[in-house]
C-alpha cells in the first residue's frame, strides 16, 4: 500500500461506529437512481446524499433499490427465471455471496440518410461482449469487477469524434475494425470495504459522477475508467457526508521512448474533494474541489508537494490558487426538493487558471409527472470559452482527450429534455439536446426516443426499438434494434 493509501485509511480509520450491513455495489446508471432517489425521501428517519455517484450503500434502505426487489412474477422454467429474474449464476452462503453474469450489447442499425457513402455507410452494428463478477465476503466487504470486448462500426458523426479525438466516447483508445469500424475494449471494477457503520474505503478502475442532473459540469462518468482509491464518511448523524478521492489520469501525449517497443502516455494525478450537507429532507448543498497534479515535464517525472495526499477540502485551492500548473476547479451542488417527486438541482463550476472560467447548470425532475411512472427532466448547461483549459502541458481538466465535465467542452451552451413513461417493464424514452459551441461551426440538434421491454433486474437487461434524428454537419435518420444489458450511462449525445 503506498503513501496516498495509508493516509486516506488512517483518516477513516479514525472514526468510530457501529457495524451496518449493506455492501453491495449498486451500478452508476441512472434507472437504478430513480426509485432510490424517490422512495428514501419518504424515510424520514434517514438522511440520504445523492450529490456523489455511485451511492454509498449505507445511505439509503435495501428496498428502496430494484437492485434488490423481489420479482414476485411466476415463471414457469428455469430459462424464464435466469433470463428474468436472477443472476445468471449464483452461488450464496451464510457468509459470502458470488454472482456471474453476461454483459451484452448486440444493436443492428439502418442509416436512412441522404448522406450514404463509403465513409457514411448504409447499416450500423454493435457487437459487445462481456462478464460481470460480483460478490460479498462477511459483513464488510464486497467487490465488482468485469470487461466488454466491442466491435462497432458507428454512425458518421461518431466517427468524425473518434477521429478527431483517438478514442471512442466512454471508453478509450480503438483499433481498425473492417473499413470505417472500431475495435476497443473495457475493464471496471471495485473493492469496497466498510470500515464502520458508516465509512468505507473504495478501491477501483471505475468512473465516478458528482452532481444532481443529466450532464455534471464537475466530474461525470462518461468519461473512459480510471484507477482511484476514495475513501467516505458521514457523520452528525448522517446530515454530513464527506468524501476524498485520489485517481491518476492519462494524456493522449507519449512520453520520450525508452527501452519498450512503446513508449507510455503521460500522466497526471487527480484529487476530488467533496463535503455534502443535508440539514433536512429538502435541502442538499455539496461543495467540491478538484485537482490536477503534475507529474511529468518534458524530461522527467515530477516530484508531488506535500498537500496532494491531505485529503482535508480546501487545503489544495489555498496552497495551490488557481493558476499555477497544478490545474485547481472548484465548484457547489444544490438540491431542492420539496416534495418526494420533484426537486430543483443546479451546479457552478470555476476554474480560474485562465482567468474567469466557468460554467453554470439549472435544471428539475418530475417523477409521476400528472401520470404514475412518467418522469420528466429539463436541464441548461452553459461553460465559458476557456472552462477545462490549461496553458501548460497536458493539464487541462480531461482524461485520455475526454473533457471531466460537460462533454462538449468549454464554450458550449446546452439543453437537455427528457421524457420517459413506464408501464411494468415496458418503457418509452424520448430524449432531445440542443447544443451550440463557440469552437463548433455547427449546432446540434440530437433527437432519440427508444420502446422496448426491460427483461432483469439485475442486469438491467433490454430489448428495444430506437430511433435517431440528429443534425450538425449533416443531418443523421438510423432507426435500430438492441438486446443489450444496461449497467452504465451512455453519452452519445454531444
Amino acid at each position: 500500500m503506498n503513501v496516498r493509501s495509508v493516509l486516506i485509511l488512517c483518516f477513516f480509520l479514525s472514526f468510530s461506529f457501529e457495524l451496518f450491513a449493506q455492501t453491495e455495489h449498486i451500478p452508476l446508471q441512472r434507472w437504478y437512481s430513480r426509485n432510490i432517489e424517490q422512495s428514501a425521501f419518504a424515510d424520514t428517519t434517514a438522511v440520504s446524499h445523492f450529490g456523489l455517484k455511485p451511492y454509498l450503500p449505507f445511505t439509503f434502505r435495501k428496498e428502496d433499490s430494484f437492485f434488490y426487489q423481489k420479482d414476485s412474477a411466476k415463471y414457469y422454467s428455469e430459462f424464464g427465471v435466469k433470463l428474468m429474474r436472477d443472476h445468471a449464476l449464483q452461488i450464496k452462503q451464510d457468509d459470502y455471496r458470488i454472482s456471474i453474469d453476461p454483459l451484452l450489447d448486440f444493436s443492428y442499425a439502418m442509416n436512412r440518410s441522404e448522406f450514404v457513402s463509403e465513409d457514411i455507410p448504409e447499416f450500423f452494428t454493435v457487437n459487445n461482449r462481456g462478464l460481470l463478477l460480483a460478490g460479498e465476503i462477511g459483513r464488510d466487504f464486497s467487490f465488482h469487477t468485469g470487461f466488454y470486448e466491442v466491435q462497432r462500426l458507428p454512425s458518421y458523426y461518431i466517427q468524425q469524434y473518434v477521429n478527431s479525438t483517438g478514442v471512442f466516447p466512454g471508453y478509450g483508445r480503438v483499433k481498425a475494425f473492417k473499413e470505417v469500424g472500431y475495435d476497443y475494449a473495457q475493464s471496471f471494477g471495485t473493492l469496497t470495504y466498510k470500515i464502520k457503520k458508516r465509512a468505507q474505503l473504495e478501491l477501483g478502475y471505475d468512473r465516478l459522477f458528482v452532481g444532481h442532473g443529466y450532464r455534471s459540469l464537475l466530474l461525470t462518468d462518461g468519461i473512459s475508467n480510471y484507477p482511484f482509491i476514495k475513501g467516505s464518511v458521514m457523520f452528525l448523524d448522517g446530515k454530513l457526508m464527506y468524501s476524498s478521492t485520489y485517481a491518476t489520469l492519462l494524456s493522449q501525449e507519449r512520453l520520450p521512448a525508452g527501452e519498450v517497443p512503446e513508449s507510455l502516455f503521460k500522466r497526471k494525478g487527480a484529487s476530488f474533494h467533496y463535503l455534502s450537507f443535508k440539514p433536512n429532507r429538502f435541502i442538499e448543498l455539496g461543495v467540491f474541489e478538484g485537482v490536477m497534479w503534475q507529474r511529468v515535464d518534458s524530461t522527467s517525472v515530477v516530484s508531488q508537494p506535500w498537500n496532494t495526499y491531505v485529503p482535508v477540502l480546501g487545503v489544495s485551492s489555498g496552497v495551490e490558487g488557481f493558476d499555477g500548473k497544478n490545474n485547481v476547479y472548484t465548484g457547489l451542488n444544490l438540491r431542492i426538493q420539496p416534495t418526494q417527486n420533484f426537486w430543483l438541482y443546479g451546479q457552478y463550476m470555476f476554474d480560474g487558471e485562465l482567468g474567469v472560467s466557468d460554467g453554470y447548470q439549472g435544471g428539475f425532475k418530475w417523477l409521476n409527472a400528472g401520470i404514475r411512472y412518467l418522469d420528466i427532466q429539463l436541464e441548461y448547461n452553459k461553460t465559458n470559452r476557456e472552462a477545462y483549459a490549461s496553458r501548460y502541458d497536458i493539464m487541462g481538466l480531461d482524461h485520455v482527450n475526454q473533457f471531466v465535465g460537460l462533454p462538449s467542452g468549454g464554450g458550449a451552451e446546452e439543453v437537455v429534455g427528457i421524457l420517459e413513461y413506464r408501464y411494468k417493464r415496458a418503457f418509452t424514452r424520448f430524449k432531445y439536446n440542443y447544443i451550440a459551441s463557440e469552437v463548433s461551426p455547427n449546432d446540434v440538434r440530437h433527437f432519440e426516443t427508444e420502446w422496448g421491454y426491460q427483461l432483469n433486474l439485475k442486469t438491467n437487461a433490454e430489448v428495444l426499438l430506437g430511433y435517431l434524428n440528429r443534425e450538425d454537419a449533416i443531418k443523421s435518420e438510423i432507426f435500430y434494434i438492441s438486446v443489450r444489458t444496461n449497467l452504465h450511462n451512455r453519452y452519445f449525445d454531444f
